[in-house]
């Protein structure tokens, strides 16, 4: 007749250790995530920083600077910010699969001098403004807004949110919205108007006479 195997029983002092060490393990699981969207969304809002420091800086400096000195000053730092491939694929929507790659190239140019030149025109002067940064909020995986406004002189404050995307590893800039309205979404109406009434070389003519506009 065979024995019996009873079931094992911890003591009391073991079932203490194992529902202690049960408990941490849940803490961990919950706490790794938090601390990874924390450690997320703060450097999604560095970018914003590093962004609107630059922008301050030659502000401050704009008369010294003239508007081609605040290009090559704000240049580095928004190709740097900014997925401006990202933002002239979406600015092009249902056009974009039309283009050859050549033509995406040349785009991706234009729309990126285009964009620094939008900057260098914008913040030409400095009296007084300052940027404050608020929260932000998850769009997707993959997304994040942050939060910020700027207040202008006489406490005049305009809504500036940045919607983030990351990739590789890192956050960078796809769109802008000014008191709600979206920057992007301004583009590709203002494109997809062009496209359907002159086709691909009237915008990218179209664009380089904007630059030279926002140039005087």
């Amino acid at each position: 007749m065979g024995t019996r195997t009873r079931p094992m029983r911890l003591g009391r002092v073991a079932q203490a250790t194992v529902a202690a060490l049960t408990a941490v393990g849940l803490w961990i699981a919950v706490l790794l995530p938090l601390n990874a969207r924390s450690a997320e969304t703060g450097n999604a809002g560095a970018v914003v920083s590093e962004l609107q420091a630059a922008l301050l800086a030659v502000m401050k400096q704009a008369n010294a600077l003239g508007y081609r000195g605040r290009v090559r000053r704000l240049t580095p730092v928004i190709t740097e910010t900014h997925d401006l491939p990202s933002m002239a694929r979406y600015a092009m929507g249902r056009y974009w699969q039309e283009l050859s790659p050549k033509d995406r190239n040349r785009l991706v140019d234009v729309f990126t001098r285009f964009s620094i030149a939008n900057y260098a025109a914008r913040f030409d002067s400095y009296k007084g403004q300052t940027f404050k940064q608020g929260g932000t909020k998850p769009q997707s995986r993959k997304r994040i807004l942050v939060q910020t406004v700027l207040v202008k002189s006489g406490r005049e404050e305009v809504e500036l949110n940045y919607v983030l995307q990351e990739r590789s590893g890192r956050w960078r800039i796809v769109n802008v919205m000014a008191d709600g309205v979206s920057e992007l979404a301004v583009r590709r109406s203002e494109f997809a108007s062009v496209l359907r009434r002159e086709g691909f070389p009237a915008l990218l003519d179209d664009l380089e006479a904007k630059i030279l506009e926002l140039a005087q």
